[in-house]
């Protein structure tokens, strides 16, 4: 066992301990360098826990990718907690005890949330742990709202998210051509089809595709200013603006969960697309080699559409 390892096993001792005390509210913050949706996957973890331990879960995400100034908690500038479920849970039998237990982590292995509820989770369980917890802030809500009426009204919106930068180690990479040629044989099957809404980390791919989509298929996409340009990931890169890559990520996932389907490679963003939207037809391009095959993709693998891979 490695030291990393072994100081993670230790963490989760002392952090069970902590949990074992009589309290009805859980503090958990996590300063992690992972990406956004993957950050989002642990607080499921945390979620669960509390809802089948009856706790008051509360999380704040402190990670510099995505803060607007240092130590700022990143989740509640994307995320409302909904007030009357908060209520609901402290008056369900949970012990009368205003302290909780708070735990400060850098990996959600210094607990044992993820290795009690990650290979269990389901798509529409961890729709239900969000978005009964919490909501999208209102203001991104409405500019969500405001560039599907402006983009993707008229006539259906198939979307499509190609990883282009950093998921090679964790999935076969998918060409290009691959990709346009799914999108063509779908809009084939479904003539209604009038449009491509494109989500992609590499500002190469919507450039390639754009261009050999003209006179075929009419292509949109969120004007992101955080896209990569030197095929090094953008969540890990130090330079840019933490707030606006959470702001276009959040965004970019929201928008495919609007599409009337979604071809996409093996990602963390658009699997997220699944949990905002649990009735989302996908067809999955690659899937995650066995050792990085995680939620959400781990269970959509069994709900893609394979006729148009």
């Amino acid at each position: 066992m490695s030291m990393f390892a072994r100081f993670q096993t230790l963490q989760r001792a002392l952090n069970e301990f902590r949990i074992s005390r009589e309290s009805n509210t859980l503090d958990v913050e996590i300063d992690a360098r992972l990406g956004f949706f993957a950050q989002l996957n642990w607080c499921l973890y945390i979620l669960a826990y509390c809802e089948d331990h009856r706790l008051h879960p509360r999380i704040r995400l402190i990670g510099a990718q995505y803060a607007a100034t240092p130590n700022r908690d990143w989740f509640h500038d994307f995320f409302d907690e909904r007030e009357a479920n908060e209520r609901a849970s402290l008056s369900r039998g949970a012990p009368n005890n205003s302290k909780g237990a708070g735990l400060s982590i850098q990996h959600i292995n210094e607990t044992s949330f993820a290795s009690s509820y990650a290979s269990s989770m389901t798509i529409e369980r961890a729709h239900q742990l969000f978005t009964m917890r919490y909501s999208i802030k209102p203001h991104i809500e409405t500019y969500v709202n405001d560039f599907v009426a402006q983009e993707m009204s008229s006539g259906a919106t198939i979307g499509v998210h190609y990883r282009g930068t950093d998921k090679k180690a964790e999935a076969e990479p998918v060409d290009r051509s691959r990709c346009l040629q799914s999108v063509i044989h779908y809009a084939s099957d479904h003539p209604e089809v009038k449009r491509v809404f494109l989500s992609s980390d590499d500002r190469g791919f919507i450039d390639w595709f754009s261009e050999e989509a003209k006179g075929t298929l009419s292509v949109i996409s969120h004007p992101d200013e955080e896209r990569s340009s030197d095929a090094l990931p953008v969540h890990t890169n130090p330079r840019g603006d933490g707030y606006r890559k959470g702001f276009e990520a959040l965004v970019n996932c929201l928008l495919l969960s609007r599409c009337v389907a979604l071809i996409r490679t093996a990602s963390f963003l658009s699997g997220w697309s699944s949990v905002f939207n649990p009735r989302l037809p996908i067809t999955l391009l690659n899937e995650p080699y066995a050792h990085t095959c995680w939620f959400p993709d781990r269970e959509l693998i069994r709900q893609s559409n394979n006729r148009y891979r």
